[in-house]
């Protein structure tokens, strides 16, 4: 069975978001503000699977190989949330029960795991699925700053050692932040990279276009033609 994945943010003022990544950016172009509208929109399950102006660049579906890719709409989407403005990440398959019930990942239980992937309308706890504030801009440059950690990506430079020769290439944000990866299809399944992979869940995450100080750059890999 494939493995679905909404990211978790938690910020530093306490305030949680859940974003779906097969609607936040339908919900983004179509002017709808909370989950439970989707469903009575016009456009809603007639999306063209090939047209870029109805899912985003690169087609966001819910499998975490479905939209982990640099340019890709969604994950531009989050990058915008947390742009100089820390948050707490993780990226949670609806597989990763196991995770939330044993503690291990730091920070994450079955409260945020229930948050993200329960029914709204049978918790009212889960957080709702909610659209971005505009349609995001493409971001190939700038710095992932894991606070957490004291250590950065300069996301120039990733794409450079990572980029495959067809021009596609594996955004870092989601798989470093991943929990629940190897449980299901559409997961990132190569050995290439898979000891960093969830090493960022659950850390102070932020994104900035300038390096706001002095920290130790990170490289990662990973194989961007799974």
């Amino acid at each position: 069975m494939g493995q679905y994945y909404k990211p978790y943010l938690k910020f530093d003022d306490g305030t949680e978001e859940s974003y779906c990544p097969q609607n936040a950016i339908f919900m983004t172009r179509n002017g709808i503000g909370k989950s439970e509208d989707i469903k009575d929109h016009p456009k809603y399950r007639s999306y063209d699977f090939d047209d870029p102006d109805s899912w985003g660049r690169c087609f966001s579906g819910l499998k975490l190989m479905e939209h982990s890719w640099m340019c890709n709409d969604f994950v531009d989407g989050i990058i915008e949330r947390i742009e100089e403005k820390p948050a707490r990440i993780a990226w949670v398959g609806d597989y990763s029960d196991e995770e939330a019930s044993n503690g291990s990942v730091d920070g994450y239980d079955m409260e945020i795991y229930r948050k993200v992937w329960s029914d709204s309308e049978k918790n009212e706890a889960a957080l709702p699925e909610l659209p971005f504030p505009r349609v995001p801009e493409i971001h190939k440059t700038g710095y992932l700053v894991n606070h957490s950690k004291s250590i950065y990506i300069d996301l120039a430079r990733y794409k450079e050692m990572n980029e495959s020769s067809e021009g596609w290439c594996v955004h870092p944000l989601p798989l470093l932040t991943e929990i629940g990866n190897g449980k299901g299809g559409g997961d990132y399944w190569s050995n290439v990279g898979a000891n960093a992979l969830g090493s960022w869940a659950m850390d102070r995450i932020a994104y900035y276009e300038e390096l706001p100080e002095p920290l130790m750059e990170a490289t990662y890999r990973f194989d961007s033609n799974v």
